[in-house]
């Protein structure tokens, strides 16, 4: 079996501008540092807990803000898409029998309203992981499907790490969250066709 594991938002779902025009009111309702938009291209270098301390969130308040953002999120799916090339590189793996899994720090049930009708061509959702719990829903995946072929597809550093920790081989992506400078070195995918090619590359199909 060949599993491609996505991140989502970010990496499938366009939802860092959603994000962006929702962050200054929770902001307000939470009680940490506004947001300017000076500050984002740095915020885009930053890993997690250097986002968490430039922000001044506390780890007390941290679940609390992500439950609001999910719901938040939740009412106003209607407002984020998914990356317009998503529909075309979901429909060819899964003709070429490839399967997909999203795991993801949001809900299933905002990922799949996201989705739309592309949720037909998902097998399985890993959803609800901790911003810095990834690894041990890659082992569960790695666990439940031991002889299977695995990659991994992210936008952000603790996407690799993660996957990284389970000895899951796995793909940055340029488009996301994460500025691509935060990669350094490590290679970075620049378009879905590229990300395609890669993964029928390593998968031994052809484009």
């Amino acid at each position: 079996m060949k599993i491609v594991v996505f991140d989502f938002d970010g990496t499938i779902a366009n939802s860092f501008p959603w994000f962006l025009s929702r962050i200054n009111h929770v902001a307000k309702v939470f009680r940490f540092n506004e947001v300017r938009p000076e500050d984002v291209p740095l915020l885009r270098e930053m890993g997690v807990n250097e986002i968490l301390n430039h922000l001044g969130i506390s780890s007390l308040k941290l679940p609390f803000i992500i439950f609001y953002l999910k719901w938040l999120m939740m009412r106003e799916s209607h407002q984020i898409e998914l990356f317009p090339e998503v529909a075309g590189l979901l429909s060819s793996l899964h003709s070429r029998g490839i399967k997909i899994f999203i795991l993801s720090s949001n809900s299933q049930k905002n990922v799949k309203l996201i989705l739309k009708d592309k949720t037909a061509l998902v097998t399985k959702y890993y959803c609800g992981a901790g911003l810095k719990k990834k690894d041990s829903y890659f082992k569960k995946i790695k666990n439940h499907f031991p002889d299977a072929e695995l990659i991994s597809v992210g936008d952000e550093p603790r996407d690799l790490m993660a996957a990284n920790k389970a000895g899951i081989l796995h793909f940055n992506v340029s488009w996301g969250y994460a500025s691509k400078k935060v990669f350094g070195q490590t290679d970075v995918i620049d378009s879905f066709k590229g990300l395609e090619d890669r993964i029928l590359r390593q998968f031994n199909m052809k484009s």
